[in-house]
């Protein structure tokens, strides 16, 4: 007699997680009491149904065929749904095939993300039927909320689905505004035109900012620096001075805009940028100076690599210093000599290839000095 098995697919282990339940599940009455112990644990989740639909289907295959020759079983994956949980659920799969030993399959879903399952469970049984038990809803309702429920529910899927929709956006949206940026003859006139971009940028940003759970992150940010400060880091005064220097720099670099007559927006853009720069490099060179001290003061070590950031940051600044001498000549404003401009910027690169060979050469003395830690990556010094 030919044996059919009706197989429900737990992909991201719900099961598991929330009832306790051990799978694979196999048999009638095991997998009732399966889905009464999810369905009490959380009444709101459609793996329930999905289960419960299988059974309803063993009820009507068994009146045709009888007990004997239909089956059902419950295979459940891992919440961390990737490769992790499809080789749990192919390690199930094939030993309920090994202990039941059915001719075919019926395989039952609830319509979502289990179903991209099928195709590893067709490499090892035939499927000769899908049926999706749908709830309450019409099918493409159904769906769509139950994917925005659980993307919404999981951080990682919450980010793997909406964080690409936020890059696309927030990257349309900056498409858009630099080139109104740089068509647009006055600030006003940019602002007038780039309404819509603006717009589609900040959804992008907000998108972001919870698809990639930002807000936790910022608060984890906050704990850590006042665990620091009421421990008496010295770091944590550096942070504020480069901060102060930093913002000091931006209102600066913003007035200094208004003393110069600037025909077109990108000519204001250029000079403010300009400005800023070394602000910015020195507000970031303060912050790491005061990591160095604070490191040095409580392990009596000496990160190096912080001192090659300091010597990538001037040459980060000198390249950018010659590229927007360029600019601020090709846009009309001042002029800086051709020589000054690639002096600059060859100046940056030495100092770049100077804070790799410094790396290098740190990490040859040290292993030098420790032997038994030869060919482990280090970053420090006594």
């Amino acid at each position: 007699m030919e044996k059919t098995l009706i197989l429900v697919i737990d992909r991201d282990n719900d099961y598991g997680e929330k009832a306790g339940v051990v799978s694979p599940v196999i048999g009638y009455e095991e997998c009732k009491k399966a889905a009464l112990a999810l369905g009490i644990a959380d009444p709101e989740d459609s793996d329930t149904n999905g289960l419960l639909g299988a059974l309803h289907l063993y009820n009507e295959l068994a009146k045709e065929r009888g007990h004997e020759g239909v089956e059902v079983a419950l295979l459940c994956g891992d919440k961390k749904v990737g490769h992790l949980s499809d080789k749990i659920l192919v390690q199930q799969l094939e030993s309920v095939l090994e202990e039941v030993r059915p001719d075919n399959a019926h395989l039952v879903s609830d319509g979502a993300e289990d179903e991209y399952i099928g195709p590893i469970i067709r490499s090892r049984i035939s499927i000769d039927h899908v049926e999706r038990v749908i709830v309450q809803q019409t099918p493409r309702v159904e769906n769509t909320i139950y994917m925005l429920k659980r993307v919404m529910d999981d951080p990682e899927k919450r980010q793997r689905f909406l964080g690409p929709i936020s890059w696309v956006l927030a990257g349309l949206g900056l498409l858009f505004l630099v080139s109104n940026f740089a068509v647009a003859e006055s600030f006003n006139r940019f602002l007038a035109i780039s309404i819509i971009p603006l717009f589609v940028f900040a959804i992008g940003l907000i998108l972001a900012f919870y698809s990639y759970n930002l807000a936790d992150r910022i608060n984890d940010w906050f704990d850590r620096w006042k665990q620091r400060a009421s421990h008496g880091s010295i770091q944590l005064v550096f942070v504020v001075a480069g901060g102060l220097v930093g913002i000091v720099g931006f209102v600066i670099s913003l007035f200094s805009v208004g003393e110069v007559y600037t025909e077109r927006t990108t000519q204001a853009v250029v000079l403010f940028l300009i400005n800023f720069l070394w602000f910015a490099v020195f507000a970031v060179l303060i912050y790491v100076f005061g990591a160095i001290l604070d490191g040095y003061i409580y392990s009596r070590k000496l990160r190096y690599i912080f001192i090659t950031i300091i010597l990538n940051m001037v040459s980060i600044g000198l390249i950018a210093n010659g590229i927007l001498d360029y600019l601020m000549a090709y846009v009309g404003l001042y002029h800086t000599g051709n020589l000054v401009i690639i002096v600059e910027i060859v100046a940056g690169f030495m100092m770049t290839i100077v804070a790799a060979a410094l790396q290098v050469k740190v990490r040859k003395i040290y292993y030098r000095s420790v032997p038994s830690d030869k060919g482990n990556p280090v970053n420090e010094v006594q």
